[in-house]
């Protein structure tokens, strides 16, 4: 995994959590402008993979938790947009990544079931220009491998033949992760 040197990270936090200052306040004065809102939530993002990456898992989780309740918002807002729903599920998948990490793999499984289902529902309404089956099939490989890793091969394999069926591809399964301590 790439983690970031302590002066890159350390200016890359400032420089997000400045952004974040910004758009905390024009959020404030325009809470109706949905883009204010999405680039809020991107920035929260953005901020929290930075301390993921620099070691600190526990302020990434808060700050992916937040963006994904914002995210989660413009996605029930306007259920028309399908780039909010996208991006709440690669939210909530990011989410689960970071749980699974720390060994909160119940957490994960139910955040990966929920983004898979939603997900699948949005591939049979196969919309134009998004790779909904591509983002399925990496949301297929992370909970084929979660599942595995908490001793459960016959959801795994429940799982793998979902994505058959419908016909999805899954990829490589990623190797099993181990935990931080």
């Amino acid at each position: 995994d790439f983690f970031l040197s302590g002066d890159l990270a350390t200016v890359a936090e400032q420089r997000f959590r400045k952004a974040l200052e910004i758009s905390e306040e024009l959020v404030a004065e325009h809470p109706n402008v949905p883009k204010f809102v999405a680039s809020q939530a991107d920035i929260l993002f953005k901020l929290a993979e930075t301390l993921r990456r620099a070691g600190n898992a526990t302020d990434a989780q808060g700050l992916l938790r937040r963006s994904l309740d914002l995210q989660s918002s413009l996605a029930r807002r306007f259920p028309n947009v399908l780039g909010y729903t996208i991006k709440t599920t690669r939210l909530e998948f990011e989410l689960a990544r970071l749980l699974r990490e720390k060994g909160e793999e119940s957490a994960a499984r139910s955040l990966l079931e929920s983004s898979t289902s939603r997900l699948e529902e949005l591939m049979q309404k196969k919309p134009p220009k998004w790779p909904i089956d591509w983002i399925l099939g990496l949301h297929y490989s992370e909970l084929t491998s979660l599942l595995r890793d908490m001793n459960d091969p016959e959801a795994a394999e429940t799982v793998e033949s979902r994505a058959r069926q419908i016909g999805v591809q899954i990829p490589m399964h990623p190797p099993h992760r181990h935990r931080r301590h």
